[in-house]
């Protein structure tokens, strides 16, 4: 089997659908294959998360609850889809596991990372390093061809090599994704507490959530960085606990990504009228730690 001399630019090039498909494509095509999607039963947390849609920027939504506990019993919640497709979902694990204000507070989180556009950010990040690592791989492979005894870089004896090549990359490529991550999901929670004020309920929201995955809340720092997709639990807790949100007036360029955002969704609503759900707050500038 002959394989163009570009070969891996044809594989880089056939993993984006894929990964198009898997961030898009699933939640709204794939997922209610498996799964039943019903209109939200709680009309109370409905109302309250259409309103906190709004305040977000996120207008024409609708609520959805899905059927997760019969293959799960891990909690989320996501908010996806454009135009008459958007939609916020919430597992039942997570409707049956935390109360009113967390699953407000969980949801603050994930309608940061539609906001802010990570789904977006997170293709095109996936696209480039998938990029880097195939380039990587070939050099790798096609170099080490001669060594392995192999004269054709399309011998099918060869694929275990490039395959336990590209694990190998992958591995050493775990902090540069683990860390991408990690920085949308801390843009995130801070998007979640500027726009709930509901410091607490996200705090023992991430502790439900270290309960339920099992995993070290506070592991060694070089563990976090290599292997977390998320901050650790430890982490987000303190974050939230101790973090106080801005003031709305301040002046542009002084805000953080996460503030800006929030502000121009703020215009875009046009809200005159304080929300009840977002009571004042002191104005403190938290560093990450």
């Amino acid at each position: 089997m002959r394989l163009v001399r570009r070969w891996w630019i044809v594989l880089w090039l056939g993993s984006i659908p894929f990964i198009i498909l898997g961030v898009i494509i699933t939640p709204l095509i794939i997922d209610p294959l498996f799964n039943k999607f019903e209109p939200l039963k709680d009309q109370q947390l409905r109302r309250d998360l259409l309103a906190e849609a709004s305040r977000a920027g996120i207008e024409g939504s609708r609520v959805y609850q899905v059927d997760k506990s019969k293959q799960t019993k891990t909690m989320n919640a996501y908010v996806t889809g454009l135009g008459p497709s958007k939609r916020i979902v919430l597992w039942d694990t997570l409707l049956q596991k935390m109360d009113h204000d967390e699953i407000l507070a969980v949801m603050g989180h994930e309608m940061g990372h539609y906001v802010m556009h990570h789904i977006w950010k997170g293709i095109a990040f996936g696209i480039a390093i998938s990029f880097f690592g195939f380039f990587i791989a070939q050099k790798i492979y096609e170099r080490g061809l001669p060594r392995w005894g192999f004269t054709d870089r399309g011998d099918p004896a060869a694929l275990p090599w490039l395959l336990l090549i590209g694990a190998v990359i992958g591995f050493l490529l775990s902090p540069v994704t683990n860390g991408f991550s990690r920085h949308i999901e801390h843009q995130a929670d801070q998007f979640g507490l500027e726009l709930t004020h509901l410091n607490e309920a996200m705090a023992s929201s991430f502790v439900k959530f270290a309960e339920d995955s099992k995993q070290d809340p506070n592991p060694p720092r070089f563990i976090e960085w290599w292997r977390y997709s998320h901050p650790a639990a430890q982490r987000r807790i303190d974050f939230a606990l101790s973090y106080r949100v801005r003031a709305e007036k301040v002046w542009w360029p002084a805000l953080s990504w996460p503030h800006r955002q929030l502000a121009s969704a703020r215009g875009k609503t046009a809200r005159t009228t304080p929300s009840p759900l977002v009571p004042d707050f002191e104005v403190h500038t938290h560093t990450w730690p």
